[in-house]
């Protein structure tokens, strides 16, 4: 099963897409959403197909295809700009294409900001409130929060 995540920005939601026929909204009231990708700085060797077979790694010869190396700053990982996971070379095929820094992949952090449902309740400060509302100030507003986590996917191969 494969889901997709997004904001939908016009009814400010949380949506997720599982391949089906609808999108299904998870959490209302979210103002931004940013995904970060982190990966293994040595690019991936795996899989290898073997003498006189070709795939995104390796040419038919059996000559590895040279990915970049690249300097991390998360601990021993490194940040995957999201131009790295589109730019080839591409594994795969048909509509199951994927690039191969993909392969890298070790972490996501996902930061989503979330608002006061009622307008009443955010007030007209920028900084605090992505879409500012009618309150005058004092206790009778509730800033936008901000939630990050990280997510390690399970079904990685974290052996080189």
């Amino acid at each position: 099963m494969s889901n997709t995540y997004y904001l939908n920005a016009n009814t400010n939601q949380l949506m997720r897409y599982n391949g089906g026929n609808s999108d299904v909204p998870l959490v209302d009231n979210v103002v931004s959403l940013k995904f970060e990708y982190f990966g293994d700085p040595n690019p991936p060797i795996a899989p290898n197909p073997g003498p006189g077979k070709e795939n995104c790694l390796y040419d038919a010869l059996g000559n590895y295809k040279n990915l970049a190396t690249l300097t991390p700053d998360e601990g021993s990982l490194a940040p995957l700009p999201a131009a790295i996971l589109k730019d080839g070379p591409m594994c795969g095929g048909g509509t199951n294409q994927f690039d191969a820094d993909l392969l890298r992949v070790r972490k996501v952090r996902v930061t989503m900001r979330v608002q006061a449902a009622n307008p009443a309740m955010r007030g007209s400060d920028t900084t605090l409130f992505k879409h500012p509302g009618t309150s005058k100030g004092g206790e009778k507003f509730v800033p936008d929060y901000n939630i990050s986590f990280e997510v390690s996917p399970r079904n990685l191969n974290l052996t080189r």
